[in-house]
């Protein structure tokens, strides 16, 4: 009885690692496209094309497209990648 009170703990925290380590793998892609936003305007570079391609997405009305990328390309969750993109659209 012990020994799976003992297992199902370390599954538990087991699980509980691999959501925080995606989670930061997801927030590491967004500092890193960032981190691209900002090089970028220092060089006074054009528009970046990754937000350019989202906003042709997004006013061609493929939504579910945009966020998809936006979710992938900066790491946001769905929530805040359909705020992105509803951002865009305006």
């Amino acid at each position: 009885m012990i020994i799976s009170f003992f297992l199902s703990l370390a599954f538990l925290f087991i699980v509980y690692l691999l959501i925080k380590m995606n989670t930061l793998e997801g927030r590491v892609k967004g500092l890193q496209y960032t981190l691209k936003r900002i090089s970028k305007q220092l060089d006074d570079s054009e528009e970046d094309t990754i937000e350019a391609e989202v906003r042709a997405l997004a006013n061609d009305d493929r939504d579910i497209e945009a966020v998809k990328l936006s979710r992938e390309t900066f790491g946001y969750t769905l929530v805040e990648a359909k705020a992105y993109v509803d951002q865009l659209k305006e």
